[in-house]
């Protein structure tokens, strides 16, 4: 009885928390088109409609406002449908033409820089980028176990709802498109680290520079973090997208015309993102901090999972398994170049290269699985209250053991995508990626609070939904 009315006090405040996450004013109501609002007694009695039966009759009046942004909204996904098709077709013209010119421009590149597979420095400059369908991501995963525990649960969680969707969602593009890679269709481009899933729309691309632009604009919204905060985040954005161009480029990973529509494809589902700003403010709140609906979000999450999952291996099951023998041989000359470890003979063509890699990219999904239903978890033990309004050491102490934990992945990461050892041995990866996604959010988000750093007196027993933490938001 004492947990229910505790709840029942906090739902009340719930929806204050999420306040600052969108940009609409605090008073504002915003209705959908054709929504009516009444008039008052006295406007309704002085009003000039003659043909009205009765004096006392209420009169509804159309909200302008709502009507208009409800168009605006409309006109924006419009106009990024339409980008979405020109990108497609775009796509199209440029990998049905003569790419030979793009081809001797990386290899004119390469050399102009030195590229070599066994050069040091390019080698230790490009071989996390790789492997991006994991290595970028657990770099991803190391900024979210951070402002999980340094910032606020909320902003982590609302951030990575949006931004492994999209990760997760890149390589069902990739088993449409089927593109190569540059050292896939010419020998002579050296492939550093050789990446076996397609190539556009580009892994990395998605991974860090959606990230900077959707967290800078959570952030924003946030903690209105000033103009000089987001020059910042501009000048970051900035210099990562030279980085990223460059590398690729020089790696032998995409042709430039690939990093283009990448970059067009990261701007579009920002704006799609940003459209959905309220909705997504709703679904975290439900998700997570109200503890009487968690439970049930938590279990349309699951469903949410289970579904995509279902969809990207229907559509790993339905591309094209004769792969271009060309491209696969390239592909064992990379790794000879390289040094890497042996595949077995009996493994199929699109098991080396093109779908499973690519496929393998969607497992990204289950961090979501492991992330919310942690965070559910954390607020439910601590009955729905601010745990993590703490002090600045206690918060630096968690998200170092947080960020300690993020190691194991490493581990499994050489054994999995490195060495080979559990593809040789013949365990499914897929499920090992399952298993270590969703387990290790879950630990991160959801054990830890309460067993490990509750323990310690890390957490904050004693706040609630009512305080400074609270008032003094924007």
């Amino acid at each position: 009885m004492e947990n229910d009315e505790l709840n029942a006090s906090n739902v009340g405040n719930v929806s204050h928390f999420l306040d600052g996450l969108s940009n609409t004013s605090k008073n504002r109501v915003t209705l959908p088109i054709g929504s009516i609002l009444p008039m008052d007694d006295d406007k309704a009695r002085n009003s000039p409609d003659k043909n009205s039966p009765s004096k006392r009759r209420r009169v509804f009046q159309i909200d302008e406002g709502a009507h208009e942004r409800y168009k605006n909204m409309l006109r924006k996904r419009f106009w990024a449908v339409v980008v979405l098709l020109s990108l497609i077709i775009l796509e199209r013209v440029f990998s049905s033409s003569d790419i030979d010119s793009e081809n001797d421009e990386i290899i004119y590149l390469q050399r102009l820089f030195g590229v070599t597979p066994n050069s040091p420095f390019w080698l230790a400059a490009m071989s996390f980028l790789g492997f991006s369908q994991l290595f970028d991501i657990l770099l991803v995963c190391h900024f979210y176990a951070t402002i999980f525990y340094m910032k606020s649960p909320i902003l982590c969680i609302k951030i990575l709802v949006v931004h492994i969707n999209l990760v997760a969602i890149v390589p069902l593009f990739q088993l449409a498109y089927e593109s190569p890679r540059p050292y896939w269709v010419n020998p002579d481009i050296v492939g550093i680290e050789c990446p076996s899933s397609f190539a556009y729309p580009n892994s990395t691309v998605f991974t860090l520079l959606f990230l900077i632009l959707y967290a800078g604009h959570c952030w924003n919204n946030y903690d209105r973090i000033g103009e000089e905060k987001k020059i910042i985040f501009r000048i970051i954005f900035a210099i990562v997208l030279v980085i990223i161009s460059l590398v690729e480029i020089l790696a032998g990973f995409q042709y430039f015309y690939q990093l283009v529509l990448s970059l067009s494809y990261v701007f579009v589902f920002y704006f799609v993102a940003l459209s959905f700003d309220k909705t997504i403010n709703h679904i975290v709140e439900k998700s997570t901090i109200d503890v009487l609906q968690a439970k049930r979000y938590t279990i349309f999450w699951l469903l949410h999972v289970i579904i995509f999952a279902g969809f990207a291996t229907m559509l790993y099951l339905q591309s094209d398994k004769y792969i271009n023998i060309e491209w696969v041989q390239n592909f064992y000359i990379c790794l000879a170049k390289n040094g890497e470890s042996r595949i077995p003979k009996d493994t199929p063509d699109f098991h080396v290269i093109g779908p499973w890699g690519s496929y393998m990219i969607s497992t990204a999904i289950f961090i979501l699985l492991g992330a919310v239903f942690g965070t559910a978890k954390t607020f439910r033990d601590y009955k729905g209250m601010l745990w993590f309004n703490e002090s600045l050491g206690n918060r630096i102490k968690m998200a170092i053991v947080a960020n300690l934990c993020l190691s194991v992945s490493w581990v499994l990461a050489y054994f999995l995508y490195v060495s080979n050892e559990l593809i040789i041995s013949g365990i499914n990866t897929y499920l090992i990626d399952f298993i270590h996604y969703s387990v290790i959010f879950y630990v991160i988000f959801g054990v830890l609070p309460r067993y490990v750093f509750g323990k310690l007196g890390w957490i904050n027993q004693k706040s609630s939904f009512r305080g400074l933490s609270l008032s003094s938001r924007p």
